[in-house]
């Protein structure tokens, strides 16, 4: 795996198939700069692990659920906000005036 997953009941459920499959997925939305593409790709694969292991609405993975969702819809907003800075600022230019 590529990335370093710090959640500690999740961290070992996860597989490179799942990683793979995420960060395709991802860079499918936009090309988005780091660190906004690491984080999206974390949690999405933390979304994923947990909707495979759930089994109750009480379980750690049912519990974890509805937080990593939320990170993640912020951190997509956020992603997105930062891609379309970059692209308006790389779109600016200057001209030099002078009086005549």
């Amino acid at each position: 795996m590529d990335l370093e997953y710090t959640d500690t009941v999740l961290a070992p459920l996860v597989t490179d198939e799942i990683e793979l499959s995420v960060m395709a997925a991802i860079d499918a939305i936009a090309t988005f700069p780091e660190p906004w593409r690491t984080l999206l790709v974390t949690l999405r694969v933390y979304i994923i692990v947990c909707l495979e292991y759930a089994s109750s609405s009480e379980d750690p993975f049912s519990l974890k659920l509805p937080f990593y969702r939320d990170e993640y819809d912020t951190a997509l907003v956020n992603a997105n906000a930062a891609v379309a800075a970059a692209a308006t600022k790389s779109m600016l230019f200057s001209i030099p005036l002078e009086r005549v």
